[in-house]
Protein backbone atom coordinates (compact mmCIF):
# COMPACT_ATOMS: atom_id res chain seq x y z
CA UNK A 1 0.00 0.00 0.00
CA UNK A 2 1.19 3.49 -0.87
CA UNK A 3 0.80 6.34 1.59
CA UNK A 4 0.71 10.05 0.89
CA UNK A 5 2.84 12.52 2.88
CA UNK A 6 -0.24 13.64 4.84
CA UNK A 7 -1.12 10.04 5.69
CA UNK A 8 2.43 9.30 6.83
CA UNK A 9 2.36 12.49 8.92
CA UNK A 10 -0.72 11.24 10.76
CA UNK A 11 0.41 7.63 11.13
CA UNK A 12 3.81 8.63 12.48
CA UNK A 13 2.17 11.13 14.84
CA UNK A 14 -0.08 8.39 16.20
CA UNK A 15 2.86 6.03 16.68
CA UNK A 16 4.86 8.81 18.36
CA UNK A 17 1.96 9.49 20.74
CA UNK A 18 1.80 5.83 21.78
CA UNK A 19 5.55 5.64 22.39
CA UNK A 20 5.49 8.86 24.38
CA UNK A 21 2.56 7.59 26.43
CA UNK A 22 4.48 4.45 27.42
CA UNK A 23 7.56 6.51 28.34
CA UNK A 24 5.51 8.90 30.50
CA UNK A 25 3.74 6.04 32.23
CA UNK A 26 6.81 3.98 33.10
CA UNK A 27 9.84 6.28 32.95
CA UNK A 28 8.83 9.89 33.54
CA UNK A 29 8.55 11.61 36.90
CA UNK A 30 5.80 13.97 37.98
CA UNK A 31 2.41 13.94 39.61
CA UNK A 32 0.85 10.49 39.25
CA UNK A 33 -2.68 11.64 38.34
CA UNK A 34 -1.41 14.12 35.75
CA UNK A 35 0.86 11.55 34.14
CA UNK A 36 -1.91 8.93 33.89
CA UNK A 37 -4.46 11.35 32.44
CA UNK A 38 -1.95 12.71 29.93
CA UNK A 39 -1.11 9.15 28.90
CA UNK A 40 -4.81 8.47 28.33
CA UNK A 41 -5.08 11.68 26.29
CA UNK A 42 -2.10 10.67 24.14
CA UNK A 43 -3.32 7.11 23.59
CA UNK A 44 -6.85 8.23 22.69
CA UNK A 45 -5.42 10.81 20.26
CA UNK A 46 -3.06 8.20 18.78
CA UNK A 47 -5.85 5.67 18.21
CA UNK A 48 -7.91 8.35 16.46
CA UNK A 49 -4.95 9.55 14.35
CA UNK A 50 -3.98 6.05 13.17
CA UNK A 51 -7.41 4.52 12.54
CA UNK A 52 -8.92 7.71 11.10
CA UNK A 53 -6.06 7.86 8.59
CA UNK A 54 -6.79 4.29 7.56
CA UNK A 55 -10.45 5.28 7.18
CA UNK A 56 -10.22 8.43 5.06
CA UNK A 57 -7.30 7.16 2.92
CA UNK A 58 -9.23 4.20 1.53
CA UNK A 59 -6.84 1.70 3.15
CA UNK A 60 -9.63 0.25 5.29
CA UNK A 61 -10.80 -1.56 2.17
CA UNK A 62 -7.92 -4.00 2.77
CA UNK A 63 -8.51 -4.34 6.52
CA UNK A 64 -12.30 -4.02 6.92
CA UNK A 65 -12.39 -5.02 10.58
CA UNK A 66 -10.76 -1.67 11.41
CA UNK A 67 -13.63 0.32 9.90
CA UNK A 68 -15.18 2.80 12.39
CA UNK A 69 -12.98 1.59 15.25
CA UNK A 70 -11.97 5.21 15.80
CA UNK A 71 -15.51 6.58 16.12
CA UNK A 72 -16.21 5.94 19.85
CA UNK A 73 -12.73 7.16 20.84
CA UNK A 74 -13.52 10.64 19.52
CA UNK A 75 -16.00 10.97 22.39
CA UNK A 76 -13.14 10.40 24.85
CA UNK A 77 -10.91 13.19 23.54
CA UNK A 78 -12.85 16.06 25.11
CA UNK A 79 -13.05 14.47 28.59
CA UNK A 80 -9.36 13.47 28.44
CA UNK A 81 -8.21 17.01 27.62
CA UNK A 82 -10.51 18.44 30.28
CA UNK A 83 -9.29 16.14 33.05
CA UNK A 84 -5.68 16.80 32.06
CA UNK A 85 -6.28 20.52 32.59
CA UNK A 86 -8.41 19.94 35.70
CA UNK A 87 -5.87 17.62 37.36
CA UNK A 88 -3.07 20.11 36.71
CA UNK A 89 -4.77 23.15 38.20
CA UNK A 90 -7.36 21.87 40.69
CA UNK A 91 -5.94 21.92 44.24
CA UNK A 92 -5.74 18.39 45.65
CA UNK A 93 -7.23 16.69 42.58
CA UNK A 94 -8.12 13.05 43.14
CA UNK A 95 -10.03 10.66 40.90
CA UNK A 96 -13.62 9.89 41.90
CA UNK A 97 -15.77 7.13 40.44
CA UNK A 98 -18.45 9.66 39.53
CA UNK A 99 -16.10 10.91 36.83
CA UNK A 100 -16.79 7.71 34.90
CA UNK A 101 -20.10 9.28 33.85
CA UNK A 102 -18.05 11.16 31.27
CA UNK A 103 -17.67 7.81 29.48
CA UNK A 104 -21.39 7.61 28.65
CA UNK A 105 -21.14 9.13 25.12
CA UNK A 106 -18.26 6.73 24.36
CA UNK A 107 -20.29 3.77 25.64
CA UNK A 108 -23.40 4.85 23.72
CA UNK A 109 -21.43 5.14 20.47
CA UNK A 110 -19.76 1.80 21.13
CA UNK A 111 -23.17 0.15 21.62
CA UNK A 112 -24.45 1.82 18.44
CA UNK A 113 -21.63 0.37 16.36
CA UNK A 114 -21.41 -3.06 18.04
CA UNK A 115 -23.73 -4.77 15.53
CA UNK A 116 -21.56 -3.36 12.73
CA UNK A 117 -18.35 -4.47 14.46
CA UNK A 118 -19.76 -8.00 14.70
CA UNK A 119 -20.81 -8.14 11.04
CA UNK A 120 -18.79 -10.00 8.40
CA UNK A 121 -16.00 -8.47 6.31
CA UNK A 122 -17.99 -8.23 3.07
CA UNK A 123 -20.77 -6.27 4.78
CA UNK A 124 -18.20 -3.84 6.17
CA UNK A 125 -16.51 -3.42 2.79
CA UNK A 126 -19.84 -2.67 1.07
CA UNK A 127 -20.67 -0.14 3.80
CA UNK A 128 -17.24 1.48 3.48
CA UNK A 129 -17.28 1.72 -0.33
CA UNK A 130 -20.71 3.35 -0.24
CA UNK A 131 -19.27 6.11 1.91
CA UNK A 132 -16.16 6.49 -0.27
CA UNK A 133 -18.35 7.12 -3.31
CA UNK A 134 -19.69 10.26 -1.60
CA UNK A 135 -16.12 11.62 -1.26
CA UNK A 136 -15.85 11.30 2.53
CA UNK A 137 -16.44 8.71 5.24
CA UNK A 138 -17.79 11.37 7.59
CA UNK A 139 -21.09 10.77 9.39
CA UNK A 140 -22.57 14.30 9.66
CA UNK A 141 -24.65 13.80 12.81
CA UNK A 142 -21.72 12.22 14.69
CA UNK A 143 -19.41 14.93 13.41
CA UNK A 144 -21.81 17.51 14.85
CA UNK A 145 -22.19 15.67 18.18
CA UNK A 146 -18.43 15.29 18.54
CA UNK A 147 -17.94 18.99 17.77
CA UNK A 148 -20.51 19.92 20.44
CA UNK A 149 -18.82 17.58 22.94
CA UNK A 150 -15.38 19.06 22.28
CA UNK A 151 -16.78 22.59 22.55
CA UNK A 152 -18.37 21.88 25.96
CA UNK A 153 -15.19 20.33 27.35
CA UNK A 154 -13.08 23.18 25.96
CA UNK A 155 -15.33 25.69 27.72
CA UNK A 156 -14.88 23.72 30.96
CA UNK A 157 -11.09 23.76 30.51
CA UNK A 158 -11.07 27.53 30.04
CA UNK A 159 -13.29 27.98 33.12
CA UNK A 160 -11.09 25.91 35.44
CA UNK A 161 -7.88 27.31 33.99
CA UNK A 162 -9.01 30.86 34.75
CA UNK A 163 -10.40 29.84 38.13
CA UNK A 164 -7.36 27.99 39.49
CA UNK A 165 -4.31 29.39 37.72
CA UNK A 166 -1.94 31.23 40.12
CA UNK A 167 -2.87 34.86 40.70
CA UNK A 168 0.20 35.82 42.70
CA UNK A 169 3.83 35.97 41.56
CA UNK A 170 4.64 32.75 39.72
CA UNK A 171 7.79 30.68 40.07
CA UNK A 172 9.49 29.08 37.06
CA UNK A 173 7.53 25.83 37.14
CA UNK A 174 4.18 27.62 37.43
CA UNK A 175 5.09 30.03 34.65
CA UNK A 176 5.99 27.21 32.25
CA UNK A 177 2.82 25.31 33.13
CA UNK A 178 0.56 28.33 32.64
CA UNK A 179 2.22 29.21 29.31
CA UNK A 180 1.85 25.62 28.13
CA UNK A 181 -1.84 25.50 28.97
CA UNK A 182 -2.46 28.78 27.20
CA UNK A 183 -0.97 27.13 24.10
CA UNK A 184 -2.88 23.90 24.79
CA UNK A 185 -6.20 25.77 25.00
CA UNK A 186 -5.48 28.05 22.04
CA UNK A 187 -4.72 25.01 19.83
CA UNK A 188 -8.08 23.53 20.78
CA UNK A 189 -9.82 26.87 20.27
CA UNK A 190 -8.41 27.24 16.75
CA UNK A 191 -9.38 23.65 15.96
CA UNK A 192 -12.88 24.19 17.34
CA UNK A 193 -13.29 27.30 15.21
CA UNK A 194 -12.55 25.18 12.16
CA UNK A 195 -14.89 22.38 13.20
CA UNK A 196 -17.76 24.77 14.00
CA UNK A 197 -17.30 26.67 10.74
CA UNK A 198 -17.25 23.37 8.84
CA UNK A 199 -20.52 22.27 10.46
CA UNK A 200 -22.21 25.62 9.82
CA UNK A 201 -21.28 25.61 6.12
CA UNK A 202 -22.42 22.08 5.36
CA UNK A 203 -18.99 20.38 5.66
CA UNK A 204 -17.53 22.00 2.54
CA UNK A 205 -14.71 24.21 3.85
CA UNK A 206 -11.90 21.67 4.16
CA UNK A 207 -12.76 19.25 1.37
CA UNK A 208 -12.77 16.11 3.48
CA UNK A 209 -13.80 16.94 7.09
CA UNK A 210 -12.58 13.52 8.23
CA UNK A 211 -9.05 14.24 7.04
CA UNK A 212 -9.12 17.74 8.52
CA UNK A 213 -10.15 16.46 11.97
CA UNK A 214 -7.44 13.78 11.80
CA UNK A 215 -4.74 16.32 10.92
CA UNK A 216 -5.81 18.55 13.82
CA UNK A 217 -5.43 15.68 16.29
CA UNK A 218 -2.09 14.63 14.78
CA UNK A 219 -0.72 18.16 15.04
CA UNK A 220 -1.82 18.20 18.67
CA UNK A 221 0.25 15.04 19.26
CA UNK A 222 3.37 16.63 17.76
CA UNK A 223 2.95 19.78 19.85
CA UNK A 224 2.60 17.79 23.09
CA UNK A 225 5.66 15.69 22.22
CA UNK A 226 7.86 18.72 21.53
CA UNK A 227 6.63 20.50 24.66
CA UNK A 228 7.40 17.51 26.89
CA UNK A 229 10.88 17.15 25.45
CA UNK A 230 11.64 20.80 26.19
CA UNK A 231 9.62 21.28 29.38
CA UNK A 232 9.11 18.03 31.35
CA UNK A 233 8.07 20.26 34.29
CA UNK A 234 4.50 20.32 32.94
CA UNK A 235 4.04 16.82 34.37
CA UNK A 236 4.21 18.20 37.91
CA UNK A 237 1.20 20.48 37.76
CA UNK A 238 0.62 23.18 40.35
CA UNK A 239 0.35 22.13 43.98
CA UNK A 240 -2.17 23.56 46.43
CA UNK A 241 0.13 26.04 48.09
CA UNK A 242 1.01 27.72 44.80
CA UNK A 243 -2.44 29.20 44.40
CA UNK A 244 -3.66 32.51 45.65
CA UNK A 245 -4.00 32.12 49.40
CA UNK A 246 -6.60 34.84 49.90
CA UNK A 247 -9.02 32.39 51.51
CA UNK A 248 -6.40 30.60 53.59
CA UNK A 249 -4.96 33.85 54.93
CA UNK A 250 -8.15 35.90 54.88
CA UNK A 251 -7.77 36.80 58.58
CA UNK A 252 -4.08 37.70 58.36
CA UNK A 253 -3.05 41.29 59.08
CA UNK A 254 0.20 41.07 57.14
CA UNK A 255 0.54 43.68 54.41
CA UNK A 256 2.86 43.48 51.42
CA UNK A 257 5.64 45.34 53.21
CA UNK A 258 5.45 42.95 56.18
CA UNK A 259 5.66 39.93 53.91
CA UNK A 260 8.60 41.38 51.99
CA UNK A 261 10.41 42.14 55.26
CA UNK A 262 9.86 38.57 56.52
CA UNK A 263 11.10 37.13 53.23
CA UNK A 264 14.20 39.34 53.38
CA UNK A 265 14.98 38.05 56.88
CA UNK A 266 14.52 34.48 55.66
CA UNK A 267 16.85 35.05 52.69
CA UNK A 268 19.50 36.55 54.97
CA UNK A 269 19.24 33.58 57.32
CA UNK A 270 19.54 31.04 54.50
CA UNK A 271 22.30 32.89 52.66
CA UNK A 272 24.88 33.09 55.45
CA UNK A 273 27.97 30.90 55.49
CA UNK A 274 26.46 28.28 57.79
CA UNK A 275 24.28 26.91 54.95
CA UNK A 276 21.55 25.90 57.38
CA UNK A 277 19.42 24.58 54.51
CA UNK A 278 21.86 21.66 54.22
CA UNK A 279 20.28 20.28 57.38
CA UNK A 280 17.73 17.78 56.10
CA UNK A 281 15.74 18.13 59.33
CA UNK A 282 15.38 21.89 59.15
CA UNK A 283 11.74 22.71 59.86
CA UNK A 284 9.40 25.64 59.44
CA UNK A 285 8.95 26.16 63.22
CA UNK A 286 12.74 26.10 63.73
CA UNK A 287 13.35 28.71 61.03
CA UNK A 288 10.46 30.87 62.26
CA UNK A 289 11.99 30.81 65.75
CA UNK A 290 15.44 31.67 64.43
CA UNK A 291 14.30 34.72 62.46
CA UNK A 292 11.81 35.68 65.19
CA UNK A 293 8.52 35.61 63.28
CA UNK A 294 5.36 33.59 63.66
CA UNK A 295 5.10 30.22 61.94
CA UNK A 296 1.95 31.17 60.03
CA UNK A 297 3.39 34.55 59.10
CA UNK A 298 6.49 32.92 57.66
CA UNK A 299 4.42 30.36 55.77
CA UNK A 300 2.19 33.11 54.36
CA UNK A 301 5.13 35.27 53.31
CA UNK A 302 6.76 32.36 51.44
CA UNK A 303 3.52 31.20 49.81
CA UNK A 304 2.34 34.60 48.64
CA UNK A 305 5.66 36.19 47.71
CA UNK A 306 7.29 33.23 45.95
CA UNK A 307 4.51 30.78 45.05
CA UNK A 308 6.40 27.98 46.86
CA UNK A 309 5.74 26.18 50.09
CA UNK A 310 8.46 26.06 52.77
CA UNK A 311 10.09 22.81 51.64
CA UNK A 312 10.08 23.76 47.96
CA UNK A 313 11.63 27.10 48.83
CA UNK A 314 14.41 25.40 50.81
CA UNK A 315 14.97 23.05 47.88
CA UNK A 316 15.94 26.01 45.69
CA UNK A 317 18.94 26.59 47.97
CA UNK A 318 19.65 22.88 48.24
CA UNK A 319 19.63 22.41 44.49
CA UNK A 320 22.04 25.31 44.02
CA UNK A 321 24.30 23.68 46.62
CA UNK A 322 24.03 20.35 44.81
CA UNK A 323 24.89 22.01 41.50
CA UNK A 324 27.92 23.56 43.15
CA UNK A 325 29.02 20.16 44.48
CA UNK A 326 28.43 18.48 41.14
CA UNK A 327 30.53 21.16 39.43
CA UNK A 328 33.39 20.93 41.93
CA UNK A 329 36.43 18.76 41.22
CA UNK A 330 36.83 18.33 44.95
CA UNK A 331 33.61 16.33 45.11
CA UNK A 332 33.61 14.66 41.67
CA UNK A 333 34.21 11.24 43.23
CA UNK A 334 31.15 11.49 45.45
CA UNK A 335 28.08 9.45 44.54
CA UNK A 336 24.77 11.11 43.75
CA UNK A 337 23.47 9.79 47.09
CA UNK A 338 26.30 11.46 48.96
CA UNK A 339 25.79 14.77 47.18
CA UNK A 340 22.05 14.63 47.87
CA UNK A 341 22.78 14.11 51.56
CA UNK A 342 25.36 16.91 51.72
CA UNK A 343 22.92 19.30 50.03
CA UNK A 344 20.23 18.58 52.62
CA UNK A 345 17.96 16.04 50.92
CA UNK A 346 16.67 13.13 52.94
CA UNK A 347 16.65 10.64 50.06
CA UNK A 348 17.93 10.13 46.54
CA UNK A 349 14.38 9.97 45.12
CA UNK A 350 13.45 13.30 46.72
CA UNK A 351 16.64 14.82 45.37
CA UNK A 352 16.04 13.58 41.82
CA UNK A 353 12.42 14.71 41.85
CA UNK A 354 13.21 18.20 43.18
CA UNK A 355 16.24 18.66 40.90
CA UNK A 356 14.35 17.76 37.74
CA UNK A 357 11.33 19.75 38.83
CA UNK A 358 13.36 22.94 39.19
CA UNK A 359 15.94 22.48 36.42
CA UNK A 360 14.26 20.23 33.85
CA UNK A 361 17.15 17.71 33.88
CA UNK A 362 18.42 15.04 36.27
CA UNK A 363 21.48 15.48 38.49
CA UNK A 364 23.31 12.92 36.38
CA UNK A 365 22.56 14.84 33.18
CA UNK A 366 23.73 18.06 34.84
CA UNK A 367 26.99 16.42 35.97
CA UNK A 368 27.64 15.01 32.49
CA UNK A 369 27.07 18.46 30.96
CA UNK A 370 29.55 20.03 33.37
CA UNK A 371 32.20 17.38 32.74
CA UNK A 372 31.86 17.68 28.98
CA UNK A 373 32.72 21.39 29.07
Amino acid sequence: MDFSVIELYSLFGGLLGMILGVIILFRAQGEREIRIILVITLLVSSVIAIFSTIMYSGKADHIPHLIRIDSPFAYLLGPACFFYTYATFKPGFRFHWIYLLHLLPFIANLIEFTPFYLSDASTKVDYYRAFLETGTVIMPYHYLLKTISLFIYLFMQIYYFLKYKPLNKMNGVNRITVIWFRIFIIIQLISMTGLVADNLTGLHIFGDPYRFATLVITTFLYVVTITLLVYPQILYGISNDRFSNRSKYSHSRLNEEDKSAILDRLKAYLSDDRKVYCDANLSLPEVARRIEVGIHQLSQAINEKTGFNFNDYLNIYRIEEAKSLLSSKEYEKLTIDAIASKAGFQSKSTFYSAFKKHTGITPKQFAETIRSQ
